[in-house]
């Protein structure tokens, strides 16, 4: 087992890179909190090919729940988003936070439940990256109440009609 480490993250580039970083290094799991998903990376040719390659190698039915307080951004700007969600419906979630809900200010990545990327608050990319680390359980927990609570976001899955 490797020793826990912390990086700062101090710019939305740095938070893309780690994002992607903990999504290529995911072993069974992702779990995603963001508001829209527009700084994560995640519409990215490269941030789709990870996706895809978790969904292959994962066993797990949840293992990728993406969660985002508006769905707009997916919707109008990320038809390559669309189509892993659509393709890969069986181990791809993804939820939208309800308009009563209490929205955090944070925003995370959290891959295999030990890897986590943080922003402090969603409006700035200051954060930190913590690896192998149990400060991921904390938001991680946060992000379980979330989900239970949650509403289905847009279904993309393909009628094949």
């Amino acid at each position: 087992m490797s020793a826990a480490t912390e990086c700062p993250l101090d710019s939305w580039e740095d938070y893309r890179n780690a994002v992607l970083d903990l999504l290529a290094g995911a072993r069974t799991n992702l779990v995603v909190f963001d508001p829209t998903l527009e700084e994560t990376g995640l519409e990215s040719p490269r941030g789709v090919e990870l996706l895809v390659a978790l969904a292959k190698r994962s066993s797990r039915e949840d293992a990728i729940r993406v969660l985002v307080r508006d769905t707009a951004f997916i919707e109008r700007d990320c038809p390559r988003l669309q189509r892993v969600f659509a393709d890969f419906s069986h181990r791809i979630t993804l939820r939208a936070l309800t308009p009563d809900q209490q929205i955090p200010d944070n925003t995370f990545t959290i891959a295999d439940n030990v890897n986590l990327a943080l922003l402090f608050h969603f409006a700035s990319p200051r954060g930190r990256v913590n690896l192998d680390d149990g400060l991921a359980a904390d938001p991680l927990a946060q992000f379980e109440t979330l989900w239970e609570f949650s509403g289905p976001g847009p279904n993309y899955v393909s009628l094949g009609l």
